[in-house]
């Protein structure tokens, strides 16, 4: 009689999603076996480790009892279920297309077999349907995936455990203080001319730590162009002054880098923003026109609504100026079309015999 009822050798993976139903499956034959043996069964450990396979004796090999060995194949292989998610499972299941309603309730049985269902009050229950759904109706994603990780939970424990979260996330925000800015950005197009009111803009880095340490009280970082305390860009003094030293614009003379004074002198006249490039779209052909940069000869888009101006890495280069570490990006108002930045420099323009000192912000092309 024995070998009709001999169970097969365990050797179930226990990372199979299947390995708990095969445990309880192998564990009630393996019982009957012992059972039906009677006095004749030898020792149950002894027995237990002839019908696992090498690989599961690896969990069971330091055991001494048979006890000990079976309650350790089960927390092996069962996984401990989430009482709440469990039961928020089986609510949301629904039939699904071409399943008869008999296998529908087979799969609602199943489900319901992890809910942990239990006699109860009237009280108990209306707390844990309240608990349900609490936790369902969250908006805190973070929130709800704490309060999951507890196997069990109820009423009064989970709400204390949400409120101490809810406020920690609110604290935190006091100490978040994002610096953000609003880039322009514009539309793309090969066939169109940007319009008057298309309005180009650029933030660097220094911008936003300039504009940080400018708001922590006692910082003694400097502006790079005035020598004031820390500030943005667009709101230096020096951003339209000439320098007394080199004759350039955008610095004062007390930050003056240059080596030498330049005796030359400019005209003074109201800068034009423009942008210096070696080639141009068709579509741009009028917008273009011959300017001279540091006495080079070249050509400028003339963009009467851009807020900076704007010079191809390759050409400043071909003019061997010297360019400044800035990075950051410039986009255009009304598109994704943006381009990074990857320095700035100080270049004369000559356009029609008129001199402008002006700051280029240099563009890969």
């Amino acid at each position: 009689m024995h070998k009709y009822i001999r169970p097969e050798r365990l050797d179930a993976n226990p990372d199979s999603p299947t390995a708990a139903k095969e445990w309880f499956h192998w564990k009630r034959t393996f019982t009957n076996f012992l059972t039906s043996a009677g006095e004749e069964a030898p020792d149950k450990l002894i027995m237990l480790i002839n019908f696992v396979s090498p690989r599961v004796y690896e969990y069971i090999g330091e055991c001494e009892t048979y006890d000990t060995a079976i309650s350790l194949l089960e927390a092996v292989y069962v996984r401990p279920k989430n009482e709440v998610l469990a039961r928020h499972l089986l609510i949301t299941r629904r039939q699904q297309t071409g399943e008869t309603l008999d296998q529908f309730l087979q799969e609602l049985k199943v489900l319901a077999k992890d809910c942990n269902f239990q006699p109860v009050t009237a009280d108990k229950y209306k707390e844990e349907y309240t608990r349900d759904a609490f936790i369902n109706g969250l908006c805190s994603q973070i929130v709800r995936q704490r309060l999951l990780e507890n196997k069990t939970l109820d009423l009064k424990t989970m709400f204390d455990q949400a409120r101490t979260l809810d406020l920690a996330q609110r604290s935190n925000e006091v100490y978040v203080q994002p610096y953000s800015v609003t880039a322009a950005i514009g539309q793309k197009s090969d066939e169109s001319v940007p319009d008057s009111t298309t309005k180009l803009q650029f933030v660097t880095e220094e911008d936003k730590i300039t504009a940080a340490a400018a708001q922590r009280p006692g910082s003694k970082q400097k502006c790079f162009f005035c020598g004031n305390n820390a500030h943005a860009r667009r709101f230096c003094p020096a951003k339209d002054a000439s320098c007394h030293n080199c004759s350039k614009k955008g610095h004062f003379s007390k930050v003056c880098k240059s080596n030498t004074t330049s005796t030359g002198t400019s005209a003074s006249c109201t800068p034009i923003l423009a942008t210096v490039t070696a080639a141009s779209p068709q579509c741009l052909k009028k917008a273009v026109i011959n300017v001279r940069v540091n006495e080079r000869p070249c050509k400028a888009l003339i963009d009467t609504g851009s807020s900076e101006s704007f010079i191809d890495r390759q050409f400043a280069k071909l003019m061997s100026v010297n360019i400044n570490d800035a990075t950051g990006s410039v986009s255009m108002a009304s598109s994704a079309l943006s381009s990074p930045i990857v320095g700035i420099c100080n270049v004369n323009l000559n356009i029609d015999g008129h001199f402008y000192p002006e700051y280029a912000v240099v563009c890969p092309q």
